[in-house]
Parts: structure tokens; sequence; C-alpha cells
């Protein structure tokens, strides 16, 4: 019979490759997304589910300190988005502001 510690470390190892797979999918989508918006939601989701594997990580090997560098990870991926979610928007509104101006100087 399997004792209970080796079937946590097992569960652990296998969400540990099943969070390792995930995040090769979502690179590939990444890499491959037909839009930049499926790119930045990838980009999140791989930094989600690294916070994820190190958390996972953290219990499999005990150690406490893997939790606080995946909260400073966390934290990091947050202000990543936050500021390509910036820069998108105002690339944008000038894109448009540039077409608005670009049509009314061709009505003139």
């Amino acid at each position: 019979m399997i004792e209970s510690e080796n079937l946590l470390y097992m569960v652990l190892f296998g969400c540990m490759i099943f969070l390792s797979i995930l995040m090769f999918f979502c690179l590939y989508k990444a890499l491959k997304g037909p839009r930049y918006t499926d790119r930045m939601i990838c980009i999140n989701v791989i930094a989600t589910l690294g916070v994820s594997f190190i958390c996972i990580l953290s219990v499999y090997l005990e150690e406490s300190f893997l939790v606080d560098i995946a909260l400073v990870y966390s934290m990091l991926s947050f202000l990543a988005v936050v500021v390509l979610c910036h820069i998108v928007t105002l690339y944008h509104k000038g894109w448009f502001l540039y077409k608005e101006r670009r049509e009314e100087e061709k009505r003139e």
C-alpha cells in the first residue's frame, strides 16, 4: 500500500508536470496568437501558472521561502500587464487620433 506522504508527493509532481504542459501550450498560443490581446492574455496566464508552479514546488520541497518568491513574481507580473495594457491603449488612442486627423485633412 502506498503511504500517504508518497501519494502526496506523486500528486504534487503530477500537478507540476500538468502545469508545465499548460505553460508550453500557452507559450505556443502567445507566439502564434492572431492578435496582440490574445498574446497578452497568454503571457498573463503563463505568469499565473508559473506562480502556481512555484507554490506547488514549495510544498513539494518543503521550502517556505519559495512562497515569498511566488508573491514577488505575481506582483511583478501584475505590474507588467498593467504597463503593457497602458502602452497598448496609448498606442491605439494615438492611432485613432492620427486616422481622424487624416480624414479631416482629406475633407479639406
